[in-house]
């Protein structure tokens, strides 16, 4: 009898514990799933080294997802069950004061509860508001999400083209989590005096953007996309940018 509690207890105190490791090790298995993607593009110079380096620092921070405290839990859980039953037993076999195995139990008790007292309640104390657990970015841990990324911009006609001509403008991006992206169209050429401006009503859901040249547009042009998902940079900033040269010459007489 006593065998089958105590293999009922360890099943009670070691399940929860190998489910989180199992969370933490699908956690591990995206995370460098997400990363073999990403190397393979930065191969490819289809993602900035900047951001690369930044993207391997998050996932190297953050901590794996599962239930957070489990471990804890459910030691303070099966020592509660140790100390209960200990007591129940001094109470139903009404073992003599002197006893040995009165002292023992008694020892135990106290034991356990000494440990419960001094290391969940530190831990409570090191966990609380007052202590935040952060990154490196000062972000809190939790699930791993990865910044969009642009991996290419293209235009619908090859450089150059002569002024008048109406140039489609095809960003592609990635978001590893699936999260909706949001574009930003910008140009810098002769028509804006070699400032970058926003050619987009703001942050836009579609990666294209139709530009319609002008003589003005005559010379060289840069074209910058960049994105974001709303979930890392705010809205002056961006998640990821690329930049293309575009040639707009005149109408030859």
């Amino acid at each position: 009898m006593m065998a089958i509690f105590v293999l009922l207890l360890l099943i009670f105190a070691a399940a929860p514990i190998i489910l989180n490791m199992y969370w933490a090790y699908r956690h591990l298995s995206k995370t460098q799933n997400i990363l073999k993607g990403l190397v393979e593009n930065q191969k490819e110079n289809k993602i900035e080294n900047g951001l690369l380096i930044q993207i391997v620092r998050d996932c190297i921070d953050a901590e794996p997802s599962g239930i957070i405290g489990v471990g804890r839990s459910t030691m303070a859980l099966t020592l509660t069950v140790i100390v209960g039953i200990s007591i129940i037993y001094l109470l139903v076999y009404n073992i003599s004061a002197e006893g040995p195995i009165k002292d023992l139990l008694l020892t135990v008790i106290g034991a356990i509860s000494s440990i419960i007292g001094f290391y969940f309640g530190g831990r409570a104390l090191q966990e609380s508001p007052s202590y935040p657990s952060t990154t490196s970015s000062g972000v809190a841990p939790t699930e791993v999400n990865i910044k969009p990324y642009v991996t290419d911009l293209a235009p619908d006609k090859l450089s150059p083209q002569v002024a008048g001509t109406t140039i489609n403008w095809i960003a592609t991006a990635i978001d590893p989590d699936g999260d909706q992206i949001f574009y930003k169209f910008l140009l810098k050429g002769p028509s804006t005096n070699n400032q970058l401006v926003a050619k987009t009503q703001g942050w836009i859901k579609e990666g294209t953007w139709d530009w319609v040249t002008t003589p003005g547009d005559i010379g060289l042009n840069l074209i910058e996309v960049r994105v974001r998902d709303g979930k890392h940079a705010d809205e002056e900033g961006y998640d990821s940018r690329m930049i293309v040269s575009y040639q707009v010459i005149a109408e030859s007489q």
